[in-house]
């Protein structure tokens, strides 16, 4: 197993950001025990994974590779996703209020790139976005300029005591006067604190998605408890961690539903990497067909996972 660690590791430093399948060539293996070995650099934190997923699993890189996840992940983004993706890459730092809906709506499902703020300019918190490689310090420094011109007023009138005179420049431009407030003279101050989005936050879609009310109406019947809910895709992939009634009490387990046709042996493998960050047995949930594949990997290699189609 440390050797496995090791060369998945060596792998992930000279490749990453990477899949699970292109690591489990690397080092010999099937994708669930490469997600299992994965799973253990992730928890040790030598290795890193993204929020999005390409073809169901994660993609995995190390500390100083951030920059090529705008290559391997950014770049594939499309529509409004493209869009907002493009704004905050630019911009560096978007105010919330200042978006249009689809595109604060697609910043806040783009966590490897987006990073939602609070900030306090003096006039209350207010929600910014910043990109991804920059930090909060950084935040400020945008920001201050842009303070600075609110405060200064410029006027063209007689010159008074406390203000600062600006020399012609040619003869034929009129006299500008510059009035410096005293906001202006201080340095502004600017309160920046990164945050979660909270559930409020988002778009209800629980009422609008028809996949999610009938998991929910299956949990409601089966007296399944829900402790903890991730939409990761609308209306398609769900996480959940819940509590199950038994004779022995209640049995705490993570649960993958899925909304597809067929379940492959990836998808099998990303769960399986899931369930064990959370060092919890997995169920996966489904109203789609297993594949050959992926039922001889269950058979064989996940006899403690419970796969339910419903």
């Amino acid at each position: 197993m440390n050797d496995k660690l090791d060369r998945a590791y060596d792998f992930v430093k000279r490749n990453g950001p990477v899949l699970p399948i292109k690591i489990s060539k690397s080092i010999n293996t099937n994708v669930i025990m490469a997600s299992a070995v994965l799973s253990v650099l992730v928890s040790d934190k030598k290795v890193k994974l993204t929020h999005e997923n390409i073809g169901g699993s994660p993609l995995y890189y190390v500390q100083g590779q951030e920059t090529r996840l705008q290559d391997t992940l950014g770049e594939k983004y499309n529509g409004v996703k493209r869009e907002a993706y493009l704004m905050i890459k630019e911009n560096k730092v978007l105010r919330d209020g200042d978006l249009s809906i689809p595109v604060r709506l697609a910043l806040r499902e783009m966590k490897d790139f987006a990073v939602p703020l609070d900030v306090n300019i003096g006039k209350g918190i207010e929600r910014y976005w910043r990109w991804y490689l920059i930090n909060n310090n950084q935040v400020k420094e945008i920001l201050i300029p842009k303070t600075k011109v609110e405060e200064v007023a410029v006027k063209e009138e007689i010159v008074k005591p406390n203000e600062v005179k600006v020399k012609k420049k040619t003869e034929d431009k009129p006299k500008l006067i510059v009035q410096k407030s005293e906001k202006a003279r201080e340095e502004p101050k600017i309160e920046v604190k990164q945050v979660e989005v909270k559930e409020e936050e988002k778009e209800d879609v629980k009422t609008k998605i028809g996949f999610y009310n009938d998991v929910d109406s299956y949990f409601t019947e089966n007296k399944v408890i829900i402790l903890k809910e991730e939409i990761v895709k609308r209306d398609k992939d769900f996480n959940f961690v819940v509590e199950i009634p038994s004779s022995l009490g209640n049995l705490k387990y993570f649960v993958k539903v899925r909304n597809k046709k067929k379940i492959s042996d990836a998808d099998l493998s990303l769960a399986f990497s899931q369930a064990q960050q959370e060092n919890l047995p997995m169920i996966f949930l489904t109203n789609g067909e297993i594949t050959k594949k992926a039922k001889e990997i269950l058979e064989k290699n996940l006899k403690g996972v419970v796969f339910k189609k419903f």
